[in-house]
């Protein structure tokens, strides 16, 4: 019984030995596409959180301009036109970028356009300036929130993409060495 084994390690043994640059061939091709796979999904998520940054800052933007019309309600006309016009400039650029946060906002941005127009009281105003600022800060959590999400994944497809390439170096290196042994 134990002959029996010796000969199958042995027989398997050969069998490897045979077909070792067929396996390195193959372990080759493995590592290269995981090399590119994992690169070409760490592209995807980076684009992703640049988006997202871009978005953020789009919002903040937003809230500034607003709050800039806060400021003009004692200017003079033409003022107080050009912060509007920046607002809705800043909201309009939101609105072609992300129309789901643009969702989210319309409802205290209009209200607090409308408000400003009108020139309601001072308290009135800042009721909807408020409503509005918390509207802006919880897109600005959202678009955080799914930035630190997306950062650790983008890490770890980085990070898999360099194991995969430096496992691919090897590789390589090895079947060299294999070619240089066989002449």
């Amino acid at each position: 019984m134990g002959r029996d084994a010796d000969s199958a390690v042995a027989h398997a043994a050969t069998w490897l030995g045979n077909r070792r640059e067929h396996i390195a061939w193959a372990l080759v091709a493995l590592a290269l596409t995981g090399a590119v796979g994992t690169s070409v999904a760490a592209g995807f998520v980076l684009h992703h959180l640049a988006a997202l940054e871009r978005q953020g800052r789009r919002t903040e933007s937003l809230g500034n301009a607003v709050f800039q019309l806060q400021n003009t309600l004692v200017a003079e006309p033409g003022k107080r036109l050009e912060s509007l016009g920046e607002a809705a400039l800043t909201f309009a650029l939101i609105q072609g970028q992300d129309p789901a946060e643009a969702t989210n906002v319309a409802p205290a941005y209009h209200a607090y356009v409308n408000a400003w127009r009108s020139v309601a009281s001072v308290a009135v105003l800042r009721s909807r300036l408020a409503e509005l600022q918390d509207s802006v800060r919880a897109e600005i959590e959202r678009e955080a929130h799914s930035s630190r999400a997306a950062t650790p994944i983008a890490r770890a497809l980085l990070i898999a993409a360099v194991s995969s390439a430096v496992v691919l170096v090897g590789l390589l290196g090895w079947l060299f060495q294999m070619e240089r042994k066989a002449g």
